[in-house]
């Protein structure tokens, strides 16, 4: 399953995709986003392996989801960073992940 290159990189861009555009829209629930993308994860492996990919997808999602809300947060804090420089950096990262994303799944 690690050795599944193009899962891991699907999971490692739906984790950038979650962390950098949804922090621009909060109102967006999370369910919604990572429910879409989760229909996805059965495209990289076989039926009998599908409880281990999908828990594995959860794990990092939910790590990753952690990790970003909270070093966002701290980012959002430091009074001598720009805030509009922020949020732009936040946007460019999240459409180029949502472009690797898109590319990632109709292509596969």
């Amino acid at each position: 399953m690690l050795r599944n290159r193009p899962f891991i990189q699907f999971i490692l861009f739906a984790c950038a995709f979650h962390l950098f555009f949804h922090q621009l829209y909060l109102s967006l629930p999370s369910e919604v986003e990572a429910r879409g993308l989760g229909s996805f994860v059965p495209r990289f492996c076989d039926k009998s392996e599908l409880g281990r990919y999908y828990g594995l997808y959860s794990c990092i999602g939910g790590i990753a989801a952690f990790g970003g809300n909270f070093g966002i947060g701290w980012l959002l804090s430091i009074e001598s960073i720009d805030r509009q420089w922020t949020w732009v950096c936040l946007a460019i990262i999240g459409i180029c992940a949502g472009l690797v994303l898109y590319r990632q799944v109709t292509h596969f």
